[in-house]
């Protein structure tokens, strides 16, 4: 399956796996600092792949 196809998917496999380690890492007991440390890089990743999700080459 190309790239393009499947662009969504991994938008949806990121959020995914962003909630379930920041999850994992409160429960461990994973400071609030690194915690930031890794959150805000990961949020910037995931806007950047939704904006690459949404743009296509087909009109409406």
């Amino acid at each position: 399956m190309p790239i393009k196809r499947m662009n969504f998917g991994y938008l949806l496999g990121g959020l995914l796996f962003l909630l379930l380690s920041v999850a994992i890492a409160r429960e461990v007991g994973v400071t609030s600092e690194t915690r930031r440390l890794f959150l805000e890089p990961a949020l910037c990743l995931m806007l950047l792949m939704g904006i690459w999700s949404h743009v296509s080459e087909k009109t409406w």
